[in-house]
């Protein structure tokens, strides 16, 4: 959900002239091997949910339920794991990749990238390689370097997006940086922070969300619109209803992805449902898969707001023990007067804080409604590596042309490629 955040900061990584064997870190601590079928990721599954655990961390794209169906329907984007193990033989990281050709420009689609799986189409907040703790982190990067300069041959541009921990990128880039020249030039690695999470500590009261969260301009404005429901459809006009994978949900998640696209469609833009028409597919299986309430660590969250009985507003969460991530949202344009995105994120909300989570986190992008609440936001940063200089002066051509294309059409309102909400019904 969002959309960037003015110019993105960049830093250059000093390319440090690496050896040109690999890690020399002794073979016995650490081994990596990469798997490339969904039957070994299958076959994966307890140590994967194990290392999980372990690291406690929460991430669409590091669950192997949501990766194990977006392989599935997306079998084209080449993808694989590198998985590293420790001397006990215990799984200490994972790094889910994919190997496609760019989508978009003119100069650049045939160049192929190398990107954190489920880039293209884009199904994740964040990502980062999945670490056990206590395990050397830096080793273990510098194994699953090892392993990608092994497929350099299967790539030309490293394009990781999104990655909540930088210090990973600066080790991957020094690492890889270092083996990879043109004409005697190293290649060049640069990371920049495009884009932010922005999330709301949650207290353990509704009284205390109501009093501490909600800014004081925003709190006004909330009763207006409370008062604005009440009288047209009376108390008991709205209601939350959660949806369980069944043969009729399914069908009402299609016409929510279809109201999607067609939003979208309205405003002359495309967005990734209209180029992979395989979403709306991968939604769906991972509804009936991870959907149903205490079946996974993960739930995938499908809920309406209605207005006596109406489809007001639709949204897709992921719930866990920890709180709520909000993933997509569509609104009815027939309610658009009462803002049902604030009512629908309202409810989330409240119903997180009855749950006990203690975090909920609007997705990417600094959209200014979610401003509206006493706020924290989360950096997130990409890694461009290039391994040759005719990849990279392609890709600057393809920028340089993009931005020429922006000034000529300065009228039309720009939609990100990960736009998931639609900003002004909110």
């Amino acid at each position: 959900m969002g959309v960037s955040i003015g110019e993105p900061v960049i830093e250059r990584i000093p390319c440090v002239q690496a050896p040109v064997e690999p890690c020399v870190v002794p073979a016995m601590c650490y081994r990596a091997e990469l798997v490339s079928t969904s039957e070994a990721l299958l076959a994966l599954e307890p140590k994967w949910r194990e290392l999980l655990r372990a690291t406690g961390e929460i991430s669409l794209g590091l669950h192997d339920g949501w990766l194990r169906e977006w392989w599935r329907c997306f079998a084209n984007k080449r993808p694989f794991v590198i998985l590293v193990f420790n001397q006990q033989q215990q799984l200490a990281a994972v790094a889910p990749f994919q190997i496609s050709s760019r989508e978009s420009g003119i100069l650049t689609r045939g160049l192929r990238k190398l990107q954190f799986a489920g880039t293209e189409p884009d199904i994740y907040d964040w990502m980062k390689i999945l670490v056990r703790p206590d395990e050397d982190e830096l080793l273990i990067l510098s194994k699953v370097a090892d392993k990608l300069r092994q497929e350099g041959s299967q790539w030309d541009v490293i394009d990781l997006r999104f990655c909540k921990d930088k210090s990973q990128l600066e080790a991957l880039g020094i690492r890889l940086g270092g083996h990879f020249s043109w004409r005697g030039t190293s290649a060049a690695a640069a990371i920049s922070e495009s884009m932010t999470i922005p999330y709301l500590d949650l207290p353990d009261s509704l009284e205390g969300y109501r009093v501490d969260c909600h800014k004081k301009s925003y709190r006004a404005d909330l009763r207006r619109i409370r008062n604005h429901i009440q009288r047209d459809f009376g108390d008991d006009g709205l209601e939350l209803v959660f949806l369980p994978p069944s043969e009729a949900s399914v069908s009402e998640l299609d016409e929510f992805l279809a109201c999607h696209r067609r939003y979208w469609a309205q405003k002359g833009q495309k967005t990734q449902a209209g180029r992979h028409p395989e979403l709306a597919e991968f939604y769906r299986r991972v509804y009936q898969a991870m959907g149903k309430p205490g079946q996974q660590d993960l739930q995938f969250c499908f809920s309406i707001l209605k207005a006596n009985g109406k489809p007001m507003s639709y949204h897709i969460d992921i719930l866990h023990e920890g709180g709520c991530m909000g993933y997509l949202a569509c609104y009815n344009p027939e309610f658009k007067k009462y803002r049902p995105g604030i009512l629908h994120i309202e409810a989330l909300i409240e119903h997180t804080i009855r749950l006990g989570g203690k975090r909920f986190e609007f997705g990417r992008g600094d959209a200014s409604y979610k401003n509206q609440w006493h706020i924290r936001k989360m950096p997130l940063w990409n890694l461009l590596l290039f391994k040759s200089r005719w990849a990279s002066l392609l890709w600057q051509g393809d920028e340089a042309l993009k931005r020429l294309k922006s000034g000529l059409f300065m009228d039309r309102r720009a939609v990100p490629d990960d736009s998931r909400e639609m900003a002004d019904h909110v």
